[in-house]
Formats: C-alpha cells, sequence, structure tokens
C-alpha cells in the first residue's frame, strides 16, 4: 500500500519568507561555517511531523484537522530573534523564533496531537518549541570556528515581520537530491474547518 510522508504545519506569507531570506543571506555574511540552508520557499512552522503514513489514513487526518480548526480562532504571530540547537555557541541548526500570541499556538497544537493521537499517531516526544528552521550546519563542520554567540545574534536583531495565522495545513514532503520539496494536500481554516486545495 502506498505511503506518503506528511506533517501538519502554518504556511507562511510570501512577504514573511522574503524577509526570511533577507535574514539567511545577513547570516551567511557573517558565519564561518558550512551551512545547508533551507530554500525560503519552503520555510514553514512544523506543528506535527506525521512520518510517513498511509495515503488512505490522509482523509482521517484531514477530519482531525477540521476539528481542531472548528475549535481555534485566528492569531497574530511574531518573527525574530536567532536561535540554534543544541545551542547557538555550537549549532547544529540555526533558526528564527517567534513571539505574539504563542499561548494559542501551543493550544493550537496540543489540540491537533491529542486529535491525531485518535488514530494511532505518537505524539512528540518532546515539548513543542515553535521555530522557522533557516539551517542545518553540515556534519564535520559543527567543532571549531565558530563566530560568537553575539556575533550571530547580531545579523538578526530586529523583527522580522509578522503575520495572522488563519488556517493550518496538512503537507506532503517529497525528499529529492536538492532537498525536500513540499506539497500542500489540504488546510483548514482556523473556526471555520476544511477546505481541500483547489486543483
Amino acid at each position: 500500500m502506498a505511503k506518503v510522508r506528511a506533517f501538519v504545519a502554518i504556511e507562511l506569507d510570501a512577504s514573511l519568507r522574503t524577509a526570511l531570506a533577507v535574514a539567511q543571506d545577513a547570516l551567511r555574511r557573517q558565519v564561518s561555517l558550512s551551512v545547508r540552508w533551507v530554500r525560503p520557499e519552503g520555510i514553514h512552522l512544523t506543528l506535527q511531523f506525521l512520518g510517513s503514513i498511509q495515503a488512505d489514513l490522509l482523509k482521517a487526518i484531514e477530519g482531525r484537522l477540521e476539528a481542531v480548526a472548528g475549535r481555534s480562532s485566528p492569531f497574530r504571530i511574531q518573527l525574530g530573534g536567532l536561535g540554534g540547537f543544541p545551542s547557538l555557541e555550537r549549532p547544529s541548526v540555526l533558526w528564527v523564533g517567534l513571539a505574539g500570541e504563542v499561548d494559542l499556538l501551543s493550544t493550537l497544537q496540543a489540540r491537533l496531537e491529542t486529535e491525531l493521537e485518535s488514530l494511532g499517531l505518537p505524539k512528540e516526544g518532546r515539548p513543542f518549541h515553535p521555530h522557522l528552521t533557516l539551517g542545518r550546519v553540515r556534519t564535520g563542520h559543527r567543532a571549531g570556528g565558530r563566530p560568537a554567540a553575539s556575533g550571530l545574534a547580531q545579523a538578526i536583531g530586529t523583527p522580522i515581520g509578522e503575520q495572522l495565522v488563519e488556517r493550518i495545513s496538512l503537507m506532503k514532503s517529497s525528499l529529492t537530491a536538492d532537498g525536500a520539496r513540499y506539497t500542500q494536500l489540504a488546510f483548514a481554516n482556523l473556526a471555520t474547518g476544511l477546505s481541500a486545495q483547489e486543483p
């Protein structure tokens, strides 16, 4: 039976993606690391990664998205502030943080996990930490040659932008030689329910 690599996410406005591309350019000029940068058009806020699932489960997942969206109101998020996993001093991942109505975002994500768990999809084993990944440091380039954390932070020291979140999306991830490619399968409008993607 066919499988699909899928996740649920908040997609970003075009203006925010443009602003994130500018932020990536600023980092490129300051970072003395070998980084695989995420394509700006592929940057999104992951709510839950579902992994490789049976394709016939997608319709049931769409129904759960509708249930979650129907109990959630639109909210506003702001982007800004640089961080790194596991730390900014020795990052393997470089990311931008979120502010604004993050309590509503966290509530939405928790509801989503609970709904999808009823389909046998496990919750994340770690706390939800909302962020947008800008790039991943290549293996073998994480030890030594790092700029000071303060220098990195100054590259993205001001707010990047904000967005009114009005829907959540069910996404398909396709792995290619050029990196992952994302396709929206369906979306659910917050407080109004699910709408299938237009052809």
